[in-house]
């Protein structure tokens, strides 16, 4: 019995189809595997941070009781703050204060403004690295009639792609200073406050037409909801909505 068999050129043809397929598909298996490992990596900071809060609880009572820690300039509030009600219930493996050393250098709030102008850069930020490889840092932290606080997270560190919205997020202590919330979380509906942090339509044009790279960095509560980076590949503000 003659047996048919595969010819060389059949061989190769098919081959080249299968190679031409995986590049088509390759980089986009890539991308989401990737995109996977980062929106994992969000949410071990967002329980970090709520860990390291409920821990502050059982010290000094819930954050509505926090008074500020030191007195004169923010800058010095912040710094003091953070090392009172937080440093000691991070597990740190570097400590910056308001100097550098905490943040790759390669993240700026406005590269075509002020190219000094980084997160590591600025002296207006408690600053540290977590063991897990985290990178934090405070800003306008307050407690007593007016609680605040802007927190950065740059959820691995020095490794890439240290791009706003995609390792690099903001959280935020809302007013009512109830805890630490994703930016864009309705706790910030509840409490009146609209500062960036929360859109009532869900139309998150801030990530779209932010005049810096970090609006991107608002859409944490996105992330962290649906699981994805799309707001990324928004368009148009009227598009740019969550699902």
């Amino acid at each position: 019995m003659k047996v048919r068999a595969f010819t060389l050129a059949e061989v190769l043809i098919t081959l080249g189809i299968i190679g031409i397929v995986a590049a088509m598909t390759l980089p986009t298996l890539i991308q989401k595997q990737q995109e996977k490992v980062l929106i994992n990596q969000l949410k071990v900071a967002n329980n970090t941070l709520s860990n390291a809060l409920l821990l502050a609880y059982k010290d000094y009572d819930t954050m509505q009781f926090w008074t500020d820690a030191s007195s004169g300039a923010y800058t010095q509030v912040t710094q003091a703050n953070f090392e009172k009600y937080f440093l000691p219930y991070f597990k740190v493996l570097k400590y910056c204060g308001r100097g550098e050393g905490c943040f790759s250098k390669d993240i700026y709030f406005n590269k075509s403004y002020n190219p000094t102008d980084t997160i590591d850069h600025n002296s207006n930020s408690a600053k540290a690295i977590l063991t897990n490889g985290m990178s934090v840092a405070f800003a306008s932290l307050s407690f007593g009639d007016t609680p605040s606080g802007n927190i950065i997270v740059d959820v691995n560190g020095f490794k890439g792609p240290n791009i706003w919205g995609k390792d690099v997020f903001y959280f935020a202590i809302p007013r009512s200073a109830k805890g630490i919330y994703p930016s864009f979380s309705n706790e910030f509906e509840k409490n009146g406050t609209t500062y960036g942090l929360y859109s009532t339509d869900k139309r998150y044009s801030t990530c779209l037409t932010g005049t810096t790279e970090a609006s991107k960095g608002y859409c944490t509560g996105w992330a962290l909801r649906q699981e994805n980076f799309n707001y990324l590949k928004c368009t148009d503000a009227n598009n740019c909505k969550e699902e």
